[in-house]
């Protein structure tokens, strides 16, 4: 069990990965944990040009096929940090809502 203090440093550490990592971060990043499940929710996620392209194309799959993209090669990353909190990841998943600004990533987890 992972907790509530841990939940929230995993939070600052998201943040801090995916601002590192995109040039903006989250405004908000919730963290929950259910069996070998850690889930961040991320609000206001979309940096200023995936904003830009939205507003000027429309284009919603575009956004949603490069958020998905940039999770697959910050996956490294990932792994690090969560290394960091002696568990390892086995798998990822990742969704974004552009209309909602809000993006979902979740990580299945073993003990290192």
């Amino acid at each position: 069990m992972i907790s509530k203090e841990t939940q929230h440093q995993l939070s600052i550490d998201a943040a801090k990965l995916i601002k590192n990592s995109l040039g903006k971060g989250p405004k908000d990043v919730q963290v929950n944990v259910f069996n070998n499940k850690i889930t961040f929710i991320l609000s206001e996620t979309l940096t200023p040009l995936e904003d830009q392209v939205l507003r000027k194309t429309h284009n919603t799959e575009l956004i949603v096929t490069l958020r998905k993209e940039l999770t697959m090669c910050l996956l490294d990353d990932w792994r690090t940090l969560f290394r960091l909190y002696n568990l390892e990841v086995t798998s990822v998943e990742g969704d974004v809502d552009v209309n909602q600004n809000q993006g979902i990533l979740v990580f299945t987890v073993i003990s290192a």
